[in-house]
């Protein structure tokens, strides 16, 4: 079976990351980062990077490269502690079991390399770990590189309903949606109960609970 996960809100902790990371690197309080994402970011529908914030509060060049170089070294040490808990032991029985894992990731395709990149999954690179990594700056299912796995039996893992039933769509009815509760996960209007990395581990690895 080819095991398709998100990223951002269903292995990691995005909100957390955004909170407690972002924030207090760029020196802003938790309101104020979410204020200026949302103003700069989300409401004109441009996916966010490090590179883009500064650029936005008018830094130059210079400015931006030492403070990007910082940014660089923080996110190497600190990245894989916004793991949600239980990430790491899933993904580590679905490989052992033999699964194709593949992550998928949605966004600035430069920060979510980086983010990829820099993040341990059981002190091995995120890259590596996966079988295949597809990073996109379009929605899931206008992914090329996902539609070559319509027909497979797939296990869909993410937290954002309209988005896995756009993909679903497209890969056919051998694909499963297993949605994880978070803020997209009641994006749409299918019927589909949210769960947690928790459930997911109960479900495929009964003995994991134990």
């Amino acid at each position: 079976m080819i095991i398709i996960f998100d990223l951002d809100y269903t292995l990691f902790d995005t909100a957390k990351f955004k909170r407690d990371g972002l924030a207090l690197f760029f020196n802003m309080n938790e309101a104020g980062f979410k204020d200026y994402y949302k103003k700069n970011f989300k409401d004109r529908g441009i996916n966010y990077s490090p590179k883009k914030h500064l650029r936005a509060l008018g830094w130059s060049h210079k400015e931006m490269a030492v403070k990007l170089n910082e940014f660089d070294d923080w996110l190497e040490k600190e990245i894989s502690r916004y793991l949600f808990p239980g990430a790491e032991q899933i993904l580590k029985r679905f490989r052992q079991a033999g699964h194709k894992i593949i992550l998928a990731s949605f966004g600035d395709k430069g920060f979510q390399e980086q983010k990829i990149s820099a993040l341990k999954i059981n002190g091995i690179s995120a890259k590596k770990f996966f079988d295949e990594v597809i990073i996109s700056d379009k929605i899931k299912a206008d992914s090329e590189e996902l539609k070559r796995f319509r027909g497979e039996n797939i296990l869909l893992v993410d937290d954002n309903l309209k988005e896995a039933v756009g993909l679903k769509e497209i890969l056919g009815d051998k694909c499963e949606i297993f949605l994880i509760d978070g803020p997209y996960a009641r994006s749409g209007e299918d019927n589909i109960t949210p769960r947690s990395l928790k459930d997911l581990a109960e479900k495929f690895f009964p003995d994991s609970s134990q």
